[in-house]
């Protein structure tokens, strides 16, 4: 819900550790700061209200969209609180920068936004500069009925690092934050259909403070989730975003390629401590999969949360956010990016243009343990192997829903395919490609 941008990577307790490590981060950020608007920062505020607290509309606690006396949705803002919350965020600007290779103090504030390899000015919140902010009074969006008003203070750094911590918590605390952000993390999580009830004790758990643990703890272990009837269910699930459905295979059969973190000789071991033993440089670029990492056309993610296709789905005013993502076109071109994965490996050729990696050091690969120690744990006729390894890769990929009798069909075929292969490389080729092209691979239930 947060269109990929990076936030620290520590557990967090409260929503209001939320508004301390993750909303307030989010503000300072300067990727999001001169990004957004030129360092102007008032496009910036909304997305600070509608798509990182309270959204759009009044919301009760279950989620149900609150009317006015003119029966219409209550909007949570206007273009006055619009303009009043974006002079909260006044006068901050870069708070390093590089000079000759090193990091200094920024003491100015029109600083521009030149690039360095060190990337001193984007790694660091952004600042408040005193003399550049407005510390007059500011009256804000209203909460059950009262009105947020940010009081005029004396003109100092404090007072405006005061103003955007008072902000924030009021953002955190505002009675439509939590059903709403409680709805859009089981949409990521769970299902894109809760029902009023799952996302009221979502809710509760979230509290006016935003406790981040107690709300992915109520999402994960709602009875709603761990119901296992839901698998016969015809409306409970999502589908997989695209990118997801790919790092889920990468990280099972454990992707990667030559360049290691862990070489000494490489230039990336100085930042070995920063990631896992093993880990290695995967440069992918834009697999053509309908979504890659950080892409988004906009602001608003790569989809709607309420998006709804035509047809069935839209005719029962359900929704699949992810299927906006999805068109004819897009599902063959996805087959032909796992092709690709499986039979040629995956590398970003723009990649050989700014280093002196060669196109084999970056391919990323597939390592075949896994599938080969499934293979091997069955000692009986090629076809138990090849069974052995398909549903090896069905229940880690798909929860084990190609052994529901109604995809016998499907399933019997796959293991048959693999077990008719020519070699153990196509063996292996076949038994991921199989498993990533079917209908439930696209399904998390």
């Amino acid at each position: 819900i947060f269109r990929g941008r990076s936030f620290p990577a520590k557990p967090m307790r409260l929503f209001k550790v939320f508004s301390l490590q993750l909303l307030t981060p989010t503000t300072l950020r300067c990727a999001c700061g001169p990004r957004c608007c030129g360092l102007g920062l008032r496009p910036l505020k909304l997305e600070v209200m509608q798509l990182f607290s309270f959204g759009l509309v009044h919301r009760e606690k279950n989620g149900n969209v609150l009317l006015g006396e003119d029966n219409l949705p209550m909007p949570t803002y206007d273009n006055e609180v619009i303009k009043n919350l974006a002079r909260v965020f006044t006068g901050m600007a870069f708070s390093y920068y590089t000079l000759d290779g090193k990091k200094n103090p920024n003491v100015y504030f029109n600083r521009g936004d030149s690039s360095y390899q060190e990337q001193h000015r984007w790694t660091n919140p952004m600042k408040f500069f005193a003399s550049w902010h407005d510390y007059d009074e500011k009256i804000l969006f209203t909460d059950n009925g009262q009105t947020v008003t940010v009081p005029a203070v004396s003109a100092t750094t404090e007072a405006a690092n005061s103003e955007l911590r008072f902000v924030v918590d009021a953002l955190v605390s505002h009675q439509t934050t939590a059903p709403n952000i409680s709805r859009l993390l089981i949409q990521r999580f769970v299902t894109s259909n809760p029902s009023a009830n799952y996302i009221e004790r979502v809710a509760n758990a979230f509290g006016s403070t935003g406790d981040l643990t107690s709300t992915i703890k109520a999402i994960l272990l709602d009875p709603e989730a761990r119901n296992p009837s839901v698998i016969n269910s015809t409306t409970f699930g999502k589908v997989k975003e695209p990118l997801l459905q790919l790092t889920a295979t990468m990280r099972l059969l454990q992707a990667g390629s030559e360049i290691s973190f862990d070489d000494s000789e490489s230039p990336l071991y100085p930042l070995r401590d920063r990631y896992d033993e093993g880990a290695s440089l995967m440069r992918i670029g834009n697999p053509n999969l309908g979504q890659y990492s950080l892409g988004s056309q906009s602001v608003f993610n790569f989809y709607l949360p309420d998006f709804s296709p035509a047809g069935v789905i839209a005719s029962q005013s359900l929704v699949a956010p992810e299927m906006q993502l999805m068109t004819e076109s897009q599902i063959f071109s996805t087959m032909n990016a796992y092709n690709k994965l499986v039979n040629e490996n995956m590398y970003h050729p723009g990649s050989l243009n700014y280093s002196n990696y060669t196109a084999d050091q970056l391919k990323v690969i597939l390592k075949p343990t896994r599938l080969l120690a499934a293979w091997n744990s069955v000692s009986g006729s090629t076809a138990e192997k090849a069974e052995a390894m398909v549903d090896y890769l069905d229940f880690y990929l798909n929860a084990g829903q190609l052994k529901q009798a109604a995809n016998a069909g499907a399933r019997a075929a796959l293991i048959q395919g693999v077990a008719a292969a020519s070699s153990e490389a196509n063996r292996l080729k076949d038994a991921v490609y199989g498993v990533n092209v079917t209908s439930e691979f696209l399904i998390q239930q």
